[in-house]
C-alpha cells in the first residue's frame, strides 16, 4: 500500500523602500507586506495562514555636525487578517 504525502504552499511578498537626502536632512521609509498559506494532509485539505505581516518603518534625521545626527523613528508591525489557533 502506498501513501501519497503532499504539501502546497502559496506565499507572496512586497517590499518598498524610499530614501531621500537633502541639505542636512535624511528621510528613510520602508514598507513590507507578506502573506502565505499552506495546505497539507495534516490540515485536512484546508488552507491555513502561515505568514501574515504588515511592517511600516520611517526614520527622519537631521545633521548637527559632520558625523552627528539627531533622529526620530516610527515603526508599525501588525498583520492584515485575524490570527487563528489551528489545533488538531
Amino acid at each position: 500500500m502506498y501513501f501519497v504525502k503532499y504539501n502546497l504552499a502559496i506565499n507572496g511578498s512586497l517590499n518598498y523602500f524610499a530614501y531621500r537626502k537633502w541639505n542636512r536632512n535624511l528621510w528613510k521609509n520602508e514598507a513590507t507586506l507578506a502573506y502565505g498559506m499552506v495546505r497539507n494532509e495534516a490540515t485536512f485539505d484546508k488552507f491555513q495562514k502561515n505568514d501574515d505581516r504588515l511592517v511600516l518603518s520611517s526614520l527622519f534625521a537631521r545633521q548637527i555636525k559632520k558625523n552627528l545626527y539627531y533622529a526620530g523613528a516610527f515603526d508599525l508591525n501588525t498583520q492584515m487578517t485575524p490570527g487563528y489557533d489551528y489545533t488538531l
